[in-house]
Order: structure tokens, then sequence, then C-alpha cells
């Protein structure tokens, strides 16, 4: 009596673990509603687009904390070591973790202006 109980416990736990049978479409394709910080609002279909350029404070921070950089086509001259100027080194004593990280990866982008303090000069 106890192996028939047994038997059907097995059997019922190996019949409640199968998959759902409906639909097998895969990742669903729903827009993402993104608000940025000074509240507009954009939506965006997941893997809809294939390059990203990241322009003014704090941009490239963001996106390398959570975006993929083989997507990047440019940054700005003060995120890339290879064009950095004299006016910009005051920002080399300041914590920038992203950079620190992704340097190697920005010093090849093309610039996307001087960005920074010293943007507009």
């Amino acid at each position: 009596m106890k192996k028939q109980i047994l038997w059907l416990f097995f059997a019922f736990s190996l019949y409640s673990c199968g998959g759902n049978e409906g639909s097998s479409s895969g990742i669903s394709q729903e827009e993402i509603l993104l608000k940025d910080g000074i509240g507009r609002e954009n939506s965006y279909l997941p893997g809809s687009y294939s390059r990203i350029a990241c322009v003014g404070a704090g941009a490239l921070r963001l996106y390398s904390y959570i975006g993929e950089l083989n997507r990047l086509v440019g940054v700005e001259d003060i995120d890339n070591p290879s064009k950095r100027e004299e006016k910009t080194q005051p920002f080399e004593g300041v914590a920038r973790p992203y950079y620190d990280a992704n340097k190697e990866a920005f010093r090849d982008l093309p610039s996307l202006g001087k960005g920074g303090p010293v943007a507009n000069q």
C-alpha cells in the first residue's frame, strides 16, 4: 500500500511539473515606458534600437551602468582618454567608477563634442 501511494505521489509530482502548452512564442514584445530626469516620457520596444549616443551630464554614466557598451557610437571628449584637454584635468581627481571601468572601451569611439563644463567655451 505504501508503494502505491508513493508511486501515485511521484506520478502526480511529474504531472504537476509540466509546462504550459498554450503559447510558445518566447519573449513578449511589450513597449517599455521610460521617464527621464525632467519628466519627459518615451516608449520603445526592447531590441528596436541598435546605436546609442549619450550626450549631456551623467548620460554616459547612467547608460554604462545598465546598457550594452558595444552599442555606443561615440562619447564626449571629457569621457575619452585620448581626447582629454588640459581644461578638463580637474575631473582627474573626481571619483568616476564608470569611467575607470570602461575607459579602454571609450578610447576608440569617435567624438560627440567637448562635453563637461567646457562644452560651450
